[in-house]
C-alpha cells in the first residue's frame, strides 16, 4: 500500500505543528495537526487512524489537504451556517399563532399548520423554510400539535343526554 508523505511543511518544524495540535481548541484541528505530526514522524496511516479513532482515509485526507493548503487545512468548514430566521421573526410566528388567525392574513384556513405558516413567512419575509423546519420552531417557541377531536355533525344532544342518564340508572 502507498506511503502517505507530507510533502510540505509550510515552513514549520515537526515540533511545532506537534504543540499546535496539543493547544488546539477544536477537535478539527487537533485531529489534522496531530495526522500530519505523525505522518512526518514516518508513522503509518493505519497506526494514526487507530491513535486517533478515525479511519485510514482520514488520515490520508488530513495530510492530502494539509499538502495542498498547510494551516487552512486545519480550519473545520463543515457546516454550521448561521440561521437567516431572526429574533424579529420568532416573535412574529409566535404572536401570530397565538393572536391572529390565518384568515386575517388573507388565507383560507382556520388554524394554523406548518403550510400555511410556510406560505406566510414566504409571503411575509420573502424566504422559504421547509415544514419541518416550521415544527422545530414552533416547537421552540412551545407550540405544540393537537388535533382537534371529531364531532359528529348530526349528533342529537337531547338523545345523548337520554342515553347517559338511562345508562348510568
Amino acid at each position: 500500500m502507498p506511503r502517505m508523505r507530507v510533502t510540505n511543511t509550510h515552513g514549520l518544524e515537526i515540533d511545532e505543528i506537534a504543540k499546535l495540535a496539543a493547544h488546539a481548541e477544536k477537535p478539527y484541528t487537533r485531529q489534522t495537526l496531530t495526522a500530519v505530526a505523525m505522518t512526518l514522524q514516518g508513522i503509518p496511516a493505519e497506526t494514526i487512524a487507530q491513535t486517533l479513532g478515525c479511519s485510514r482515509v482520514s488520515v490520508w485526507r488530513c495530510v492530502d489537504r494539509w499538502n495542498r493548503r498547510g494551516m487552512e487545512a486545519a480550519t473545520d468548514h463543515r457546516g454550521g451556517s448561521q440561521s437567516s430566521f431572526t429574533e424579529e421573526m420568532f416573535q412574529d410566528i409566535d404572536d401570530a399563532v397565538r393572536n391572529r388567525s390565518p384568515r386575517d392574513h388573507g388565507y383560507s384556513k382556520n388554524r394554523w399548520d406548518t403550510r400555511v405558516l410556510q406560505r406566510y413567512i414566504l409571503d411575509t419575509y420573502g424566504k422559504k423554510y421547509s415544514c419541518e423546519w416550521i415544527r422545530q420552531i414552533l416547537h421552540k417557541l412551545g407550540h405544540s400539535h393537537k388535533r382537534s377531536a371529531k364531532r359528529s355533525t348530526r349528533a342529537n344532544k337531547e338523545a345523548q343526554r337520554a342515553f347517559r342518564e338511562g345508562w348510568l340508572h
